[in-house]
């Protein structure tokens, strides 16, 4: 009986191979052999990348209240520390601004070091009286006390400044934490709340959306061949989806030490300088590495 025929399909498909394999090429991901003896793949060195912000924030406030002012609005460019919003605060400040001038006030303390200072001379005088017979020990045991007591005031006063510089102190961080601070520089990208509205346990509390535009990250999945051969520090070219385009130079700051074994990939992050704000987030580009 005759063999039956190979068909012509699977026969094409050998020949494939087999001129992938003289001429030096993967037969089917069509990447070129390495001139080393082991004749390794040679990993790509394009890949596609999607870039975003280096930061994208929600900030708000952790306490109850109800806004007061909002001094941003959208598209508007934030430094780190600017002023985002405040709450409704004029008891709040009221009440800082009374244990500050409490913490100031002197008086008390001065008072009782006026008395110490008497009371220590007349101590002295009656120890001297006393030894020249002309005062008892009673007298002279009292006018001691009294000095001891003239001390024990002298630190009472002085503890009682450094409770008020605490209360202060307590009340500045209240008042603090009703009002938001931008942590970065960045841009708002979204505003949800605007003077009048409650803050409530019930809402997120979230004020604003700022997103960190300078530098950028790059994000890419890449095949299990460039494991070990991309690390941190090594430069690459950005070529951005139209109609941004351009060429821009980057630095791998992170690689995953992790592969996903279900597609044999890991994640590279790459950071993308923006100082001009000429490339904005949100597009695809492809990411060429430097030798």
């Amino acid at each position: 009986m005759r063999k039956k025929a190979k068909s012509p399909t699977l026969i094409g498909f050998l020949l494939l191979i087999a001129a992938g394999l003289v001429a030096g090429s993967h037969p089917l991901t069509g990447e070129s052999r390495d001139a080393s003896q082991d004749g390794r793949l040679v990993p790509p060195t394009t890949l596609e990348g999607l870039i975003e912000p280096w930061e994208d924030l929600s900030i708000g406030v952790g306490v109850e209240g109800v806004v007061g002012e909002v001094y941003v609005r959208r598209g508007q460019a934030v430094k780190k520390g600017d002023l985002i919003a405040r709450l409704e605060s004029s008891v709040e400040e009221a009440q800082y601004e009374l244990a500050l001038a409490t913490s100031e006030m002197r008086t008390a303390l001065e008072g009782a070091q006026v008395r110490e200072r008497i009371a220590g001379i007349r101590a002295e005088r009656h120890r001297e009286l006393y030894e020249d017979g002309a005062v008892t020990r009673e007298e002279l045991e009292q006018a001691l006390s009294e000095h001891e007591l003239g001390v024990i005031g002298v630190q009472d006063a002085e503890n009682s400044l450094l409770r008020t510089a605490l209360d202060a102190k307590v009340m500045k961080a209240i008042l603090d934490r009703r009002t938001v601070k931008s942590p970065v520089d960045g841009i708002i990208v979204e505003k949800f709340l605007s003077p009048g509205e409650l803050v409530n346990r019930a809402g997120s509390g979230d004020v604003v959306r700022i997103a960190q535009v300078d530098p950028l990250k790059i994000d890419i999945i890449a095949p299990l061949e460039l494991f070990g051969e991309i690390k941190p520090g090594r430069r690459a070219l950005v070529y951005p989806e139209a109609p941004i385009g351009g060429t821009h130079e980057a630095t791998v700051t992170v690689v995953d030490p992790i592969v996903d074994a279900a597609s044999g990939t890991f994640r590279i992050r790459l950071e993308l300088p923006n100082e001009d704000l000429r490339v904005p987030s949100g597009v695809r580009c492809r990411v060429q590495f430097q030798e």
